[in-house]
């Protein structure tokens, strides 16, 4: 090709490439080349080398297995149609067209058109990709809300990567479903529209019944690990809709506390530390009553909220 010249293997389907025939070929390249469509290149074989054929390149950035080779002499529209449903979700990157397609870069918006390609970012689909992806997050939402009827959503994070294709794919079939109300965005979650967390009569009487051992158990209530071996393992995702609900708060990572336990917690703080005086983990223990195991969590939560803060000394409190 031009003044390059590299080892290769031509691959045809349906037989041998036999003398005097045309027929589409892959070419596999030992190394690789700098090529554009529509670029003409000899075959040469053998030591002496011997010409032994030749062809143009109708594209020159296959995908690693392309499932049928490309008929030959098509147009740029109809090759850039083919290479468009062969990136399906993925797309074929604008950039890349001048070189692909053999045009002239004036002339690529031209080609877009004719072959009727969607535009998302610095990549084109083909028109179907879009309906595909939107399909898959409606069936996705669905999916998780049958499974998780607690949760107010699904995280836009996971979202986009449970979805095929690229980010501007995939944000596209968002826009594009919540536009036909299919689903909502709130606050950084996609959820069916109109959605509400729907409690099951079992999962009413757990959810009355943590809340009730929440309330007893004041400031040392059980761990999420202790109330799902009395309760199942649908208790995280109850503890987490209390929390939404303002009916527990989440202390430490795996506890959470009934609201009225925190405030008193709070207000023993507010009256028992003074403004200024750093107050060490045991005097803290004195002032609130609760074992070491709970201490530490409990001051680290105040800490993160503003209650407190912690000194080298000790801490502060430096709440209102």
């Amino acid at each position: 090709l031009g003044t390059a010249d590299v080892g290769a293997r031509v691959v045809t389907a349906g037989g041998r490439l036999e003398p005097g025939m045309t027929k589409p070929a892959r070419v596999a390249l030992d190394a690789a080349l700098l090529i554009r469509g529509g670029d003409r290149f000899v075959l040469r074989g053998g030591s002496p080398p011997v010409t032994i054929g030749g062809g143009v390149v109708s594209d020159p950035m296959p995908p690693g297995r392309r499932a049928r080779l490309w008929p030959m002499r098509l147009c740029a529209p109809d090759r850039l149609r083919l290479a468009l449903r062969e990136g399906g979700v993925h797309g074929v990157q604008h950039s890349s067209l001048a070189i692909r397609l053999g045009i002239a870069p004036r002339d690529v918006p031209n080609v877009e058109r004719e072959a009727e390609a969607l535009a998302l970012g610095d990549r084109l689909y083909v028109a179907e990709a879009l309906e595909l992806v939107t399909n898959q997050l409606i069936a996705l939402v669905n999916t998780q809300h049958e499974d998780h009827p607690l949760e107010p959503g699904v995280s836009l994070q996971f979202v986009r990567s449970r979805l095929a294709g690229h980010a501007a794919l995939t944000d596209a079939a968002i826009r594009r479903a919540i536009a036909n109300e299919k689903v909502e965005l709130v606050g950084g979650l996609v959820c069916r529209r109109g959605w509400s967390p729907v409690f099951s009569a079992e999962l009413r009487l757990v959810r009355d019944t943590i809340v009730r051992e929440l309330r007893d158990a004041g400031r040392e209530p059980p761990s999420i690990l202790e109330l799902s071996n009395r309760h199942g393992n649908g208790v995280a995702a109850v503890l987490r809709h209390l929390e939404r609900e303002g009916a527990a708060v989440q202390v430490e990572r795996e506890r959470y506390f009934g609201p009225d336990a925190v405030t008193q917690l709070t207000e023993e703080l507010r009256r028992g530390m003074q403004r200024g005086r750093e107050y060490s983990p045991g005097e803290l223990r004195e002032l609130l009553g609760v074992s070491r195991k709970y201490l530490i969590p409990i001051l680290e939560y105040f800490d993160r909220i503003g209650v407190t803060e912690r000194r080298e000394g000790g801490r502060l409190f430096v709440g209102t």
